[in-house]
């Protein structure tokens, strides 16, 4: 579980930046995926098995070329599903299953915002 780099960011294009971070402001959770991704559908339904609700964002489409190339960069990852929470990067369907593993467990500090979007509790205002 990670932030992106800053130093990533700064060799990217300015619009694929921009639209990433917009997209991760404004939604608590975000998945980036392709058409037909069976790993991002499993994925998904974890996610709305705990009563939350995630933005899918496809990267498979022509208009979201800046924004696929920002998002391997950023992440290190070319795989999807590729998944923020709470603007943190939990990475893929098998880091999303050891997040919710070592929630559960307490392994990653109390008032943890990723575990507790995990745990299905609503956003604190």
């Amino acid at each position: 579980v990670g932030q992106p780099s800053h130093k990533a960011m700064a060799t990217l294009s300015p619009e694929g930046v921009a639209e990433m971070r917009l997209t991760l402001a404004e939604n608590r959770c975000v998945m980036f995926t392709m058409q037909n991704c069976k790993w991002c559908d499993r994925a998904m339904q974890q996610i709305q098995d705990i009563g939350q609700q995630c933005k899918k964002v496809r990267l498979d489409t022509p208009e979201a070329s800046q924004l696929m190339h920002t998002v391997v960069k950023t992440t290190g990852m070319a795989t999807v599903p590729n998944i923020f929470i709470d603007l943190v990067h939990v990475g893929g369907h098998r880091e999303l299953d050891v997040t919710r593993q070592r929630c559960a467990a307490g392994q990653l500090g109390p008032d943890n915002p990723v575990c507790e979007f995990l745990q299905g509790t609503p956003v604190r205002c």
